[in-house]
C-alpha cells in the first residue's frame, strides 16, 4: 500500500475584524487555513452552536461580548483541522450626533453635547476647537465649516466610526432695530411699533414671554395696552436664525365719556356725571372746566352742578399726574319759555257782550291751561281761546314744556266798558297803540260809550301839540303834519261832558309802539 504524504499538511486558522461596531457588531472572518490539497469543507461555531459553513462569513452580534469562534476545515482528502480562538466583541454606544448646527452669530457652540466620555474622539479641523479629543468641544468658527470625528472604543481594539458635523454661519447676520426705547409711557390708547430688520422673513408678535399667544405676524403691530403691558417680539431669516425683544408700554390715556348735550328749564339745576375707566380712576385725576358761569357746585370735580342763565357750552380738561389730558365738550341747553312766550288780545279794551281772542305763542310740545275757566272762556286747554267777559276781567295762563316740564305763567287783562256809565274805567284812553298799517290798533282813540262831547289834545315829550280833536271818532294816526312819529311816550288830555251834564277830565300818557 502507498500512502501519499502531503507536503503541507491540513492546518486550520482565522483572523477577524470588526467592520461594524456602533449601535451593533458586524465581525468579518477570513479564513487562513493552509493545506497543500484542496480544502473543500468550512464548519465554523460560536460558543459550540452551529453557525456557519461559508469560507468567508460576517456573523452579526447585537450586544458586546465574548466569544469561543471554532473553525473546523475539512479536506478532499478527509483531512481533518480546526482551531479555536476567544473573540471579544466590541460595540461603541454613540448617541445621536446632530449632523447639521446653525450658529446664528460669531460665538460658539458644543458640537456632542450628549457624546459619551468612555469613548476615545478625534476631531479635525482643530484650529477653532477648544480640544480636538474631548467628546464635546466648544467650536468658535468664523466661518461656515465641517468638523470630522472619529470615534474609537476605549479597548484595544480596531472599531471607529467617523462623523460629520457642519456648523453654518449666515453671510449677513440677523438684525433687529426698533423704533421706540427700551421703555415707552404713552398717553395714546395704542401705540404703533416697527421691527426694523434687513434680512427677517418671519414676525411673532406676544404678549407672552413664551411667544405661544401670537397677537401679529407683521413687521409692524399696534399694541394697545390696558395701563402696563410688556410686548414681546421674535424675528426669524431663512436660516432659522432668531431673535427677540421685549418692550414695556405703559399707557396712561385718560378714558372718559361725557354726555353730548343736555337741557334744563330756566332757573333750574342738573347735575352731570363724566364716566371714567376703572383704570382712569387709579390715577389722580385733576378737572377743570370752563366758563365757571352757571357752575353752582363742584367745579373742579367729575360730578359739577350746573344752572346757567343762558344755554352755554362748558369744556372739559382732565389732566393725570402722567401729564395725559382728556378733553371734551357738553352744551348745556338752556329753555327759558319767557322769551320765547309772547301774550297778546285781538283788542284789550271792548264792550261788554263784546268777543276777543286770546292768543299765545303755540307750540305742539306745549299744555296750555287757563284761568278762570268758566263761562266766558270757549276753551281753557288750547293756545288761542275765545273769551266774552261781562265786566274787565285778568286771565292767567299756564304754559308746560310737555318734555322737560318747564313752567311759564302769564295774564293779560281785558277791559269792559259799561255802556251805561260815564267815568273811568268806562271811559278811558288806551296805554298804547301801533299805527303800522296792519288794521290793528291803527288809530289812538278815546273810548266811551255815554260821551256826548269831547276835547282830545296829545303833546310830545316838550309840550308840543302834535294832534287834536273835539270829535269823539277820529282818532289820531301817529303823524303830524303827515310825517311819521318815531316811537316815543306822549301825554294827553281829554275834557268829556256826559249825556247826564256830568263833566269830568282824563289825564295820562300813550305809548306809540312802531
Amino acid at each position: 500500500m502507498v500512502f501519499n504524504v502531503p507536503s503541507n499538511p491540513l492546518t486550520a486558522g482565522f483572523e477577524w475584524e470588526l467592520v461594524i461596531c456602533s449601535d451593533s457588531a458586524g465581525v468579518e472572518f477570513t479564513d487562513t487555513s493552509s493545506y497543500s490539497g484542496n480544502i473543500s469543507n468550512w464548519e465554523w461555531k460560536i460558543d459550540n452552536d452551529f453557525t456557519d459553513v461559508n469560507q468567508n462569513p460576517i456573523f452579526n452580534f447585537p450586544v458586546a461580548d465574548t466569544v469561543e469562534v471554532q473553525l473546523v476545515v475539512t479536506s478532499d482528502d478527509g483531512c481533518i483541522d480546526s482551531i479555536t480562538s476567544t473573540v471579544i466583541i466590541d460595540i461603541i454606544e454613540i448617541e445621536t450626533i446632530q449632523d447639521t448646527i446653525q450658529l446664528c452669530d460669531l460665538g460658539s457652540v458644543y458640537l456632542n453635547p450628549n457624546g459619551n466620555p468612555n469613548l476615545f474622539y478625534t476631531w479635525s479641523p482643530a484650529a477653532s476647537l477648544d480640544s480636538a479629543n474631548y467628546y464635546n468641544p466648544l467650536a468658535t468658527p468664523l466661518v461656515s465649516t465641517e468638523y470630522f470625528v472619529t470615534i474609537t472604543s476605549s479597548n484595544n481594539i480596531t472599531c471607529t466610526e467617523v462623523r460629520k458635523v457642519t456648523i453654518l454661519i449666515p453671510i449677513q447676520p440677523i438684525d433687529l432695530n426698533w423704533n421706540y426705547p427700551a421703555d415707552t409711557i404713552t398717553c395714546d390708547l395704542s401705540t404703533d411699533l416697527i421691527a426694523l430688520s434687513d434680512n427677517a422673513i418671519e414676525y411673532i408678535w406676544t404678549d407672552q414671554f413664551d411667544f405661544q399667544n401670537v397677537l401679529g405676524d407683521q413687521s409692524t403691530f399696534t399694541a394697545s395696552p390696558n395701563n402696563i403691558a410688556n410686548y414681546y417680539l421674535q424675528v426669524s431669516d431663512d436660516a432659522g436664525c432668531t431673535l427677540s425683544d421685549s418692550i414695556e408700554i405703559a399707557s396712561y390715556a385718560i378714558l372718559a365719556d361725557l354726555e353730548e348735550g343736555i337741557t334744563l328749564c330756566y332757573g333750574d339745576s342738573i347735575q352731570v356725571e363724566v364716566n371714567l375707566s376703572p383704570l382712569s380712576t387709579m390715577a389722580d385725576l385733576q378737572f377743570t372746566w370752563s366758563p365757571q358761569a352757571g357752575i353752582v357746585i363742584d367745579n373742579n370735580t367729575a360730578t359739577p352742578v350746573f344752572s346757567p342763565d343762558d344755554s352755554t357750552q362748558y369744556s372739559l380738561l382732565i389732566e393725570n399726574q402722567f401729564g395725559c389730558e382728556y378733553a371734551d365738550t357738553i352744551q348745556v341747553n338752556v329753555l327759558d319759555l319767557e322769551i320765547l312766550i309772547e301774550l297778546t288780545a285781538d283788542l284789550d279794551s271792548i264792550n261788554a257782550g263784546e268777543i276777543v281772542q286770546l292768543n299765545v305763542t303755540e307750540y305742539s310740545d306745549w299744555n296750555y291751561t287757563w284761568i278762570p275757566c268758566d263761562e266766558t272762556i270757549s276753551e281753557c286747554k288750547i293756545a288761542n281761546p275765545l273769551v266774552a267777559p261781562e265786566v274787565t276781567t285778568t286771565y292767567y295762563v299756564e304754559i308746560e314744556d310737555a318734555n322737560l316740564g318747564c313752567v311759564y305763567k302769564d295774564s293779560i287783562t281785558i277791559f269792559v266798558s259799561d255802556l251805561s256809565r260815564c267815568e273811568e274805567p268806562y271811559v278811558f284812553v288806551p296805554k298804547g297803540f301801533t299805527p303800522n298799517d296792519d288794521g290793528l290798533n291803527d288809530q289812538l282813540f278815546v273810548r266811551g260809550n255815554y260821551i256826548e262831547e269831547v276835547h282830545f289834545v296829545i303833546f310830545n315829550r316838550w309840550g308840543e301839540k302834535v294832534f287834536e280833536t273835539k270829535d269823539l271818532n277820529q282818532g289820531w294816526d301817529g303823524k303830524v303834519n303827515g310825517k311819521i312819529v318815531p316811537p316815543d311816550v306822549f301825554g294827553y288830555y281829554v275834557a268829556l261832558k256826559c249825556f247826564d251834564g256830568e263833566e269830568f277830565l282824563l289825564k295820562g300818557n300813550v305809548t306809540l309802539i312802531r
